[in-house]
């Protein structure tokens, strides 16, 4: 449950118009809240890896894929077309079927 006073940092993409949409869980129901956006644009080239991404994600968001995780668990090659990323890992196997 989200505590009262939490900050709350994501990322996002603005849509063609301009528009900023944002769908945050906060875990209270039926209730009014303050909501203060920071909206700070992000330098091309700044905070993000040699293969584009933003800093830190892959480590971030890998433990939540559970096809990686029983790759690496059981030592078996992931089929992907997405190699760029996944090479990143050197103990994960790759294969590439659409190559």
């Amino acid at each position: 449950m989200l505590m009262l006073n939490e900050t709350i940092k994501t990322h996002a993409h603005t849509t063609q118009d301009g528009m900023l949409n944002l769908s945050v869980n906060v875990g209270l129901a039926d209730v009014d809240v303050a909501v203060v956006v920071q909206v700070m644009r992000l330098v091309p080239g700044g905070e993000v890896d040699e293969n584009g991404w933003p800093k830190d994600f892959f480590e971030r968001v890998a433990g939540s894929m559970p096809e990686l995780h029983r790759a690496l668990q059981h030592s078996v090659t992931l089929v992907t077309h997405n190699t760029r990323e996944f090479s990143r890992i050197s103990k994960l196997k790759l294969e590439d079927w659409e190559a």
